[in-house]
């Protein structure tokens, strides 16, 4: 609920963050868009991780410091600064996320999977929905650094409940983890939808958009032949000739 209060949220307060930094609508934009870059780019790795040293433990860590960086980002004595903590907490967020989904998968029997899968669906939406009202709502009797504020509190509930209900972690293996494929990988996300983000800035032919296409292709070729070469690859090239994953990975892509 919270991560995705965080990113519906600080929409109403841009218009006040323009107001107390000194900056253009353009740029203040980028409170919501570094957080949502840093949140979808590395998820694949913090998945990786999770298998690797336990999903509890991933997930107290990270919604830890989700709540740490959402102090911070209140505070920011600048612009750059609010934009970095706000990155920071959509980092913070990523682990968290595919840490829930792994821990639902493992908790529950198949018959209530689903189940838990839609209420966790139901409360994303539902703060989805309400975070531009409340926010606004919020703004109406305190500043703007509120609708960030009101996450710790949430936060430290969370961490509690977590500390003292969720199961403890299996034993975990630790296999050579593929750095270059999970870099190159996440390195072409990131470009892919940094330039997706700047392209109506610089055109569809401009030299920067084609410059980040062909990074794109580099980058995913040089993933590529890695899968192909690893001994326990990142994401096993194999998977996709079952036309249902293919299919499902499409699908969320788009």
């Amino acid at each position: 609920f919270i991560g995705t209060w965080d990113g519906a949220a600080p929409v109403v307060a841009l218009p006040a963050i323009t107001r107390d930094y000194g900056v253009g609508i353009d740029s203040a934009v980028w409170v919501l868009t570094a957080s949502s870059l840093l949140f979808a780019v590395p998820m694949a790795i913090f998945g990786k991780l999770g298998d690797m040293f336990g999903h509890k433990r991933i997930y107290l860590v990270s919604t830890a410091a989700f709540a740490a960086f959402a102090a911070l980002a209140a505070a920011a004595p600048s612009f750059g600064w609010l934009i970095f903590f706000r990155a920071m907490q959509g980092l913070a967020s990523a682990p968290a996320f595919t840490a829930t989904m792994a821990l639902i998968a493992t908790t529950f029997p198949t018959e209530e999977r689903g189940r838990a899968m839609g209420f966790m669906s139901m409360a994303a939406s539902a703060a989805w929905a309400s975070g531009p009202p409340l926010g606004g709502l919020l703004m109406r009797a305190f500043p703007w650094q509120s609708i960030i504020l009101v996450e710790i509190p949430v936060v430290a509930i969370a961490v509690a409940l977590a500390w003292r209900f969720m199961p403890e972690d299996s034993q975990t293996s630790r296999p050579q983890f593929d750095l270059v494929g999970a870099g190159s990988l996440t390195a072409a996300a990131l470009v892919l939808m940094l330039g997706l983000r700047l392209v109506g800035q610089w055109g569809w032919t401009g030299r920067p958009t084609l410059a980040m296409a062909a990074l794109f292709v580099g980058l995913i070729s040089l993933f590529l032949i890695t899968e192909k070469r690893h001994k326990t690859p990142f994401v096993p090239l194999s998977l996709f000739a079952n036309r249902r994953f293919s299919f499902a990975t499409a699908f969320s892509a788009t």
